[in-house]
């Protein structure tokens, strides 16, 4: 039964991380490329509309008319190129030749009869949208695939010469996809050849208008979450629900892009407002600040494929309701009669307030005030999902240390889990596929196996341990021991490492209270982030659990890259720390560019020296160690040597007169089992 519980779960977390499986991140970048055009596209309109507004004359009006046309017209061949390029640059195919196959398809589903016709209501458009994806699938199920098999045979056709060979790569297998799509076209024509308008229409007025009206929006906000441009793919269906309203006399659907749709009712907006005011991650407010200037002209695709929306379940609940709430209530306004009907058709790019000036010919209280009260709307709504599903910047606390609980794999769990939804805003650009597929296998890697610490003691010539240094160590499930490595490519991600670099705290301060108890007097030094002078709740988090140890039991281990961001709030934290009795020690001493003057403004009590130093034979290097001993001594310092490993390193060091050495030599880092039993009998 727990097994099934867990893998139950284990579908749940892969449902929710769909979002930033690499293929929905290719999606992703492809569509975060379009955004220039999209502006572009946008201001065509938004100009086109001005003119009508403020008549600046026919001329004016029909230069941006017909620009916005070709941008409107040219949009689903450039999506279509740019979704294919990021795909298969992804899978390092031949990504031009890919990229023209596509086209070919899409043309093929989407209608070739309708590309030449220019200027006409049926011509290739928006409304073509909904090809764009299903002609992606098709090629990369077949052209790709086929070019791979071919690809594998090369060997026994190399003989026909390189062109020929080449030719028969890729001009095979893209004839046979287009083909193949021409069948499947013909075979959809076959199928759908009863299915016509007025069939649809019937379908239609089975239901109330008010009903067509929501089915309408819902439907176009599903198709939006799987990165489908909703409202051109269902313009055929928008325009019979018109004519249905018009046949009834009911208020018009223009009332959608007033109050409801992601165009023109800011319904992105209100979005971008909750990311701004509420706790955030970096991430996410940098993507607000960098989307504000479009999403003000209801441009939705930086917010929608940044955060994302798109394939991602925890916001589509959200996503889905904002619309549905705002259109039932505009349809209570128009039916009470409390806002009029609009008398200009308004475009989706024109900003908030500002259409419905346009709408109305001047300024309408009421559908103003109807405007707010939808975007009030959307902020309570996104933001209760906003701190609902962990986005906020607010991090989980970990288990206190007086539980006496030493299976420490559930609160890795708890990492990996609150961490794992801190990546979905990651990699937008598509350079960084291998980093980011880098950062999930390692978040995978340590939810299957389990994080422990292990203590590493110093010594003093050999004579027991008063000292150890904690240190992270990751069990894979086939039972090998890996260091901190697998932490680099973590580092990048801040919450990430707080809610790690907490639990490392948690651990090593509930097991020197636990040494305590069994009259193991050890002081302990933890590694500590950069995150730990910068994050104020990691501070404050470790300034509470010592208060709870020994005194004299905690001690921290900083480095040059450490403090090196922020000296000034590093100096001042460990002033404070140093006033609790918490002993600071400054590890890797010798090799940074400036660690000399880190004596002086961090003032540690132990200084570390670097293991690079202590196991070099040159002269000049241990001329160089005989100098920082003679400094740390003046300085009254204690002085530890790292990376004793021959008995030649420990007499040298010796004659030295270092305080406390560490190393193979002497120990390796022990479990929490092996430490305790060597050393409970030798209380410091």
């Amino acid at each position: 039964m727990k097994n099934i519980a867990w893998k139950f779960r284990e579908h749940v977390i892969g449902v929710l991380s769909l979002s930033h499986h690499p293929t929905m991140i290719a999606i992703r970048n492809g569509q975060m490329a379009l955004l220039p055009y999209v502006l572009v596209m946008g201001f065509a309109v938004f100009m086109q509309a001005t003119g009508q507004l403020f008549r600046f004359g026919t001329h004016f009006e029909l230069i941006f008319k017909n620009l916005s046309y070709v941008f409107q017209v040219m949009f689903p061949h450039v999506m279509v190129l740019s979704l294919a390029w990021h795909l298969n640059r992804r899978e390092k195919s031949e990504t031009a030749v890919v990229g023209l196959v596509t086209l070919m398809v899409f043309w093929v589903l989407s209608g070739w009869e309708k590309i030449l016709l220019a200027h006409s209501d049926v011509s290739l458009g928006l409304e073509a949208t909904w090809a764009v994806y299903p002609s992606i699938a098709f090629t990369q199920f077949t052209f790709v695939r086929w070019c791979r098999h071919f690809k594998a045979k090369e060997s026994h056709i190399a003989v026909l010469g390189e062109v020929l060979t080449a030719n028969i790569r890729y001009l095979l297998p893209a004839i046979c996809t287009v083909i193949a799509a021409i069948g499947l076209r013909m075979l959809f024509q076959e199928f759908g050849v009863h299915i016509n308008a007025a069939k649809v229409f019937g379908l239609l007025d089975a239901f109330p208008y008010w009903l067509d009206i929501l089915i309408f929006v819902f439907v176009l906000h599903v198709l939006w979450f799987f990165a489908i441009h909703g409202y051109w793919t269902l313009a055929s269906l928008y325009f019979l629900i018109g004519e249905k309203g018009d046949a009834l006399g009911s208020y018009s659907l223009g009332f959608l892009t007033l109050y409801t749709v992601p165009g023109g009712s800011g319904a992105m907006l209100c979005l971008l407002i909750v990311i701004l005011i509420s706790r955030s991650t970096a991430v996410h407010r940098k993507l607000a600040l960098v989307s504000s200037p479009v999403t003000l002209f209801n441009i939705s695709e930086p917010l929608i494929f940044g955060i994302p929306i798109v394939f991602n379940p925890r916001m589509v609940a959200a996503y889905i309701s904002v619309p549905m709430v705002n259109t039932i209530t505009a349809m209570i306004f128009l039916e009470m009669g409390w806002v009029p009907e609009q008398i200009n058709k308004v475009d989706l790019f024109v900003p908030i307030f500002l259409n419905s000036y346009y709408a109305f010919g001047g300024i309408n209280v009421m559908s103003m005030t109807l405007q707010l009260i939808c975007l009030l709307t959307g902020i309570a709504i996104y933001g209760y999902a906003w701190r609902r599903f962990g986005v906020t910047s607010t991090t989980r606390t970990l288990p206190d240390i007086s539980t006496n609980n030493n299976d420490q794999s559930s609160e890795v769990s708890a990492i990996v889990d609150v961490n794992a939804w801190d990546l979905v805003a990651v990699s937008d650009t598509a350079d960084r596929y291998m980093r980011h597929e880098k950062v999930h296998r390692t978040l995978s890697m340590v939810k299957k196996g389990q994080l422990f610490m292990m203590y590493q003691p110093f010594y003093q010539e050999r004579e027991g341990a008063i000292h150890a240094e904690a240190l992270l160590r990751l069990k894979d499930v086939d039972g090998t021991i890996q260091g901190p490595a697998f932490l680099e490519v973590l580092r990048q991600y801040p919450a990430a490492m707080a809610e790690l670099e907490r639990w490392i705290i948690c651990s090593a301060c509930s097991q020197a209270s636990r040494w305590h108890q069994l009259g193991i007097s050890v002081e302990i030094f933890i590694n500590v982030t950069p995150l730990f002078f910068s994050d104020k709740e990691t501070f404050d988090y470790f300034l509470m659990q010592i208060k709870r140890c020994p005194a004299g039991s905690i001690g921290i281990e900083v480095t040059e890259q450490t403090v090196v961001d922020n000296i000034e709030d590093a100096r001042l934290s460990i002033r404070k720390l140093k006033a609790m009795g918490v002993r600071i020690a400054l590890d890797d001493f010798g090799t940074g560019y400036s660690s000399f003057t880190y004596l002086t403004d961090l003032n540690p009590d132990i200084v570390k020296i670097d293991r690079s130093l202590v196991q070099s034979e040159a002269h000049d290097n241990q001329m160089v160690m005989r100098a920082i001993v003679d400094l740390c001594k003046n300085l009254k310092l204690k002085v530890v040597a790292e990376g004793v490993e021959i008995e030649t390193q420990a007499q040298f060091i010796k004659s030295l007169g270092v305080d406390y050495m560490q190393g193979y030599l002497f120990s390796r880092p022990l479990t929490v089992e092996k430490f305790t039993e060597k050393f409970k009998a030798k209380p410091r």
